[in-house]
């Protein structure tokens, strides 16, 4: 089916946000499809490669995935990020890459499409990866911008973890009593809709938080 790449890009998605071991072996059964499925579709696939690899800490193989995504949407005419956010994802494994120059550029250009286009969720994980590259009160601004677009349109994972850059953030800029009820929104969301990962994260700021 074509359909089985975009289909393992959800399901391996949904399984790393639980921290659960199994989101390799969905790609297992989709290898070599990278030559058969439509371009459309074999993005989908590479995407989930580049979040597996990324949460593996392998950015270098994630970063070539994203960006092999884009190379696949450009041949397609695709430039619209609500379609698939490659270039936020990008630039956050070239952030950790140290490649900063790399990672402001991908940014810049998906919030400038994203802020053309107008979805919530698009627009919000753009402003949610501008704030990461930001400091001080730019990045707060960002990303406290980021979490109400994406409570607003209910990505409930994607807002608990812009919840918990944004307190962390706060936390940065010596605020921890402000940063501690964020923290607290951000673990309970985290929980209630079982993304492990998001809220290991927002506990251990809290701790470091007081």
């Amino acid at each position: 089916s074509i359909y089985r790449s975009s289909a393992a890009y959800c399901l391996v998605s949904g399984l790393l946000e639980q921290e659960d071991r199994g989101a390799a072996a969905v790609l297992q059964p989709c290898a070599g499809s990278l030559s058969t499925d439509p371009p459309f579709f074999a993005a989908w696939r590479l995407m989930a490669e580049g979040r597996l690899a990324a949460h593996r800490r392998a950015d270098g193989l994630a970063l070539e995935a994203f960006l092999a995504v884009g190379r696949l949407h450009a041949e397609l005419l695709i430039v619209n990020p609500a379609v698939l956010p490659w270039r936020s994802e990008a630039a956050l494994a070239a952030r950790r890459l140290g490649q900063l120059d790399r990672a402001r550029a991908l940014t810049d250009e998906e919030l400038r499409l994203a802020e053309r286009f107008g979805a919530p969720r698009a627009l919000g994980l753009a402003r949610r990866a501008a704030g990461l590259l930001a400091r001080g009160d730019d990045a707060i601004d960002l990303l406290r911008s980021a979490a109400d677009l994406l409570m607003g349109c209910g990505a409930h994972v994607e807002h608990a973890r812009a919840l918990g850059d944004l307190g962390a953030a706060v936390r940065r800029c010596g605020h921890p009593a402000q940063a501690r009820p964020v923290l607290r929104d951000a673990l309970a969301l985290a929980e209630d809709v079982g993304a492990r990962g998001v809220a290991e994260a927002a506990r251990s700021e809290l701790r470091i938080a007081g």
